[in-house]
């Protein structure tokens, strides 16, 4: 796993992926087997064996394992990011691999602009 930014593995809560494209969760299981569990968003749970038929060998994936998943609904990610001092929730947004997003009020993350609350529709 390439490092990238000089944030230390035991400081990470939890991994997120927008959706389950190589390109944007191909390292979800290494960061779990450093001990970062993955959040799953309920509408992404089937999404994540199927990943694996768009790899390819030298992308060197390792496949996600489901069961030691943490897989919460939209609703319930208020708290969670809550718990973690981002006041905001995750939202789904339309597209391949059941897709979402974080949106959270400006003053929760420093260095981030305001963010509105999106509807779903």
């Amino acid at each position: 796993m390439k490092k990238s930014m000089d944030v230390p593995i035991e400081e990470i809560r939890y991994g997120l992926a927008t959706h389950y494209h190589i390109d944007h969760a191909g390292a979800a299981q290494e960061l779990k087997l450093a001990g970062v569990p993955l959040l799953v968003m309920e509408n992404q749970v089937t999404a994540i064996p199927v990943m694996k038929i768009w790899t390819k060998p030298q992308d060197h994936y390792l496949d996600i394992t489901t069961q030691d998943n943490t897989t919460i609904s939209f609703t319930a990610s208020r708290g969670l990011l809550e718990e973690m001092g981002i006041a905001g929730e995750i939202l789904p947004t339309p597209g391949a691999g059941g897709c979402c997003e974080i949106v959270a009020r400006a003053a929760s993350i420093p260095g981030m602009g305001r963010l509105d609350r999106c509807q779903a529709e």
